[in-house]
């Protein structure tokens, strides 16, 4: 439960990764409000998964913008700590992003998610972006 999630699914637990636990606001964006947690060898911690998004903006094209919420991918024994979601440019809808594709990585890092690094997935009708087209 939480006063900001409007619907929480089951928790996931992968083999040797974090405890997730799916939610999103109410409302047309679909926010995350995501609970994740990490056992300590007594209790499971929780884990600061917003403050990430404060610096996604030097890993995207100049541009680009995520505008709601991620789909996170936490519980796979095969991946890493993965989230994707399309990105918005400046005078896109709300309801139609045209900006491409991102995949983020992250680490688990003094009990916050960091991001690692970002693939990025042009548009179709977009060239992919050269490391100038990187905002600094």
């Amino acid at each position: 439960a939480g006063f900001d999630g409007w619907r929480f699914f089951p928790p996931r637990l992968s083999e040797d990764g974090p405890l997730h636990v799916p939610g999103y606001t109410g409302g047309p964006g679909s926010y995350n409000a995501d609970r994740l947690y990490q056992w300590n060898d007594t209790e499971w911690e929780p884990i600061d998964t917003k403050t990430w998004l404060k610096t996604i903006a030097e890993h995207l094209p100049v541009d680009r913008e995520i505008w709601k919420g991620v789909q996170y991918d936490f519980d796979n024994p095969w991946s890493q700590l993965v989230a994707r979601t399309a990105l918005w440019r400046g005078d896109d809808g709300n309801c139609c992003p045209t900006g491409g594709q991102a995949e983020i990585f992250f680490s688990i890092v003094e009990g916050r998610l960091i991001v690692d690094r970002v693939n990025y997935a042009p548009a179709p009708e977009e060239p992919a972006p050269t490391s100038e087209g990187l905002q600094k």
